[in-house]
């Protein structure tokens, strides 16, 4: 190179150095090898290093980390092609921050093409991408935004018909995607609904409305109607104020329409069931206690029309006490959540009214609904039926009177027949006379047995015969009915058999009694051959007692007849040898008394089964003894031993007292209980028993006497009660101690036993 054209570039170059020195950019010129030759005062200005600081050093001395591969990439592009430009990386500056700045430059070459020196531009742009990150963010949250959203977009050029449907918008209506034009959507508009969809569009758009807003229906892809929700505003009008740009969304409302479409046509049916309803008065209050839904029934009550009652108060409507009354019952519904319900009678007609809260969403009460039902009819057919009930109890207490007084006098006569057979039973030693005297004893035994079917039935429908529970030995008792039944299954010619059980039930062994008497008499009366068998087997915690026979059986439809009062198969001339047909009656009343289940199993010709189950109970317990009736022995008798017998009864008296002398007693009588307290004052000494009658005239009753007659003599005389009075309830529980109830009449067996068993004398109560 020339010595002029040297000087030449060297000016150039000073003069170009000059103008980049006095540039508001930062400016830089590297060696080859990247170090920094000379820098301008704008960089100084930018950076924060003085001259004398950078000169000499490399470039990527001060680059942050991470953009250390930036400069060699530059530099080979620099060396490559020459320009460049747009190379971003970011500078430390010296008071620690960076900067993010973009890189121009070029390359000087000599003539013969050699590298010289490459200067370059700096321009800070730092603020510039924090700008551009803002608005990345910004766009990136709003298409997130419209992502999630439910509504679809849009974007109407008005003037062109040009429309940007947003990817919601076509999802709402099925369609992958659509034709960007306003057609699109006015064309999918139902024919009902466009006329007044436009017409609110263009009033808009004319700048009547400040926004547009309609609920209409549009066909989707599958050809169904679907509910939408438009809304729309204009956001750009030219200077005459016509529309250019209108922006909005779609909001698919299906879901709710079908919902609102549900729930009218719900509120329709509970409209037109509240009026099909029987109450008469049907009403439903809101939270200030105005009338908001009231049936037709009710507005004729009211004299008024079903929208006239709306919104009225209960003032409006009733008199100021009944309105008062009605406000403080729903304020009680209110408060409390509870239905309040009474009965008023009002205009000459009785309502049962029932209020109710009605409550909201959270479970709370929000409203009071009012039923009211007309119970006139009712009321009087409540009152006819307390009347028949009043009049059918007299009518039953009358007959229970009746029946208890008409059993007491029948069992007295009744007592003092048995008591005569008995003396002649005794007396009697001629063989022409044994017959017609047995004749006479069946004759007074089948009028006790009637007798006591009577009362029986007559204590159930009284409601008078009260179980008394407990444990007992069943053996004991079905040794008993083995002794009661056995003469007369074998005078039938019948096998009575009794299999042993050694368990113990618990029940009330009278009435047990009463049940397995029936039902082992139904068994012999109606078997002609074969046998009759009582067994017991457990299942579970029953005992299941079986009454078996071989006998005529029951046919299927008429079984459960049996169980009617006076009910009997074949027999009908009334023949008393086969009973009086209520027997099977009195074994179910019974066993529903009891709580203990009653079966039954008959085949026609081949016999029956009857079946009542006891509860069992393991515990052992000492039982109550029942007095068994036997055949009287001569050495039964506790002959010599005193009695004192209390009767007011003369026939009944002379008839005991003659017996008891028959028997070889020694006997005191009284008529009452007067004549027996002067007795035994006079007598010496005391009488070993006490046999007096229950009911007794005036005000002291046989116990009672007892009581009296024990603290005369200062000893527990012991005692038996005789009573032909149905209606004491239990006796034996008021009785005193060393005491015995004996019912009348009383068989010569059973007083003897009772007599010897007060003694302690041994006799058939052993068994």
């Amino acid at each position: 190179m020339s010595s002029s054209k040297s000087t030449d570039v060297l000016a150039s170059e000073t003069h170009f150095y000059r103008l980049y020195e006095e540039a508001p950019l930062p400016f830089l010129l590297l060696d080859g090898e990247g170090r920094l030759i000379k820098v301008n005062q704008a960089c100084e200005h930018v950076f924060g290093y003085r001259r004398e600081e950078v000169l000499g050093r490399y470039l990527g001395d001060f680059l942050l980390q991470g953009f250390e591969d930036t400069l060699p990439h530059a530099v080979h592009e620099f060396a490559s092609s020459g320009p460049i430009s747009g190379i971003e990386f970011e500078v430390r500056c010296k008071d620690g921050t960076s900067k993010l700045v973009s890189m121009s430059g070029h390359i000087v070459r000599d003539d013969q093409g050699q590298y010289l020196y490459t200067y370059c531009i700096l321009i800070d742009i730092t603020d510039r991408k924090g700008i551009e990150k803002a608005l990345q963010d910004s766009d990136e949250k709003y298409r997130l935004a419209m992502e999630a959203s439910q509504d679809g977009l849009w974007d109407w050029e008005v003037n062109t018909g040009s429309v940007y449907y947003s990817p919601r918008w076509n999802s709402i209506l099925g369609e992958k995607e659509t034709q960007n034009n306003y057609s699109t959507w006015e064309d999918r508009i139902h024919p009902e609904d466009k006329p007044r969809v436009l017409k609110t569009l263009h009033s808009h758009l004319a700048g009547e409305t400040t926004a547009w807003r309609e609920e209409h229906r549009l066909k989707n892809a599958d050809g169904e109607w679907i509910w939408v929700l438009g809304r729309g505003r204009v956001v750009k009008r030219d200077q005459r104020g016509k529309p250019l740009r209108m922006v909005g969304t779609m909001s698919d409302i299906n879901d709710h329409k079908q919902a609102e479409k549900a729930l009218h046509n719900s509120e329709e049916r509970l409209k037109a069931l509240i009026n099909a309803t029987s109450d008469d008065v049907v009403v439903l209050l809101d939270s200030s206690f105005r009338m908001e839904i009231v049936n037709e029934r009710a507005a004729q009550r009211f004299c008024k029309t079903v929208e006239q009652l709306k919104g009225c108060s209960l003032g409006e409507l009733m008199s100021p006490e009944r309105a008062k009354e009605r406000l403080e019952y729903a304020h009680k519904v209110i408060n409390s959540g509870k239905s309040v319900r009474f009965e008023d009678y009002r205009a000459g007609r009785w309502y049962d009214n029932n209020m109710s809260p009605v409550l909201n969403d959270e479970g709370k009460p929000q409203a009071v609904a009012i039923f009211a039902r007309d119970i006139t009819e009712r009321k009087r057919m409540e009152r006819a039926l307390a009347d028949a009930k009043d009049a059918a109890e007299r009518a039953s207490a009358t007959k229970t009177r009746f029946l208890a007084a008409a059993s007491h006098d029948l069992r007295q006569p009744l007592q003092a027949i048995s008591s005569y057979k008995d003396i002649l039973t005794l007396n009697n030693t001629s063989p022409e006379l044994a017959g017609p005297i047995k004749q006479l004893g069946d004759a007074v035994l089948a009028m006790q047995e009637l007798l006591e079917c009577l009362l029986d039935v007559n204590k159930l429908n009284a409601a008078a015969l009260k179980p008394y529970m407990r444990s007992f030995y069943l053996g004991h008792l079905l040794s008993q009915l083995k002794d009661q039944y056995q003469t007369t299954a074998m005078e039938k010619g019948l096998v009575l058999k009794f299999v042993p059980c050694n368990a113990v039930v618990h029940s009330d062994p009278t009435l047990l009694r009463v049940i397995l008497q029936n039902l082992i008499s139904n068994a012999i009366k109606y078997t002609q051959q074969g046998k009759v068998v009582i067994g017991c087997r457990r299942l579970g915690g029953q005992l299941r007692i079986e009454i078996r026979d071989t006998g005529i059986g029951i046919p299927e439809e008429e079984q459960e007849s049996v169980f009617e009062e006076f009910y009997q198969l074949d027999n009908p001339a009334r023949d008393r040898s086969k009973g009086l047909g209520i027997g099977l009656a009195i074994v179910k009343r019974m066993a529903e008394l009891l709580k203990h289940t009653l079966s039954m199993h008959s085949v026609p010709g081949k016999g029956s089964c009857f079946a009542i189950r006891v509860p069992l109970d393991y515990r052992t317990q000492k039982e109550t003894h029942v007095v068994n009736p036997v055949a009287l022995k001569t050495d039964d008798v506790s002959t010599g031993s005193s009695i004192l017998l209390v009767e007011d009864d003369e026939i009944v008296l002379h008839a005991s007292y003659g017996l008891l002398q028959a028997l070889g007693y020694t006997v005191k009588a009284a008529s009452s209980a007067e004549a027996a307290l002067r007795l035994i004052l006079s007598e010496t000494p005391a009488p070993d028993i006490i046999v007096t009658d229950y009911r007794l005239p005036g005000d002291c009753d046989g116990a009672e006497l007892i009581q009296q007659l024990r603290a005369k003599t200062g000893s527990p005389i012991p005692a038996i009660v005789l009573t032909g009075d149905t209606t004491i309830a239990d006796t034996s529980n008021y009785l005193p101690d060393n005491s015995l109830l004996l019912e009348k009449p009383a068989r010569v067996e059973e007083l003897v036993l009772a007599i010897n068993q007060l003694l302690g004398n041994p006799g058939p109560a052993a068994e």
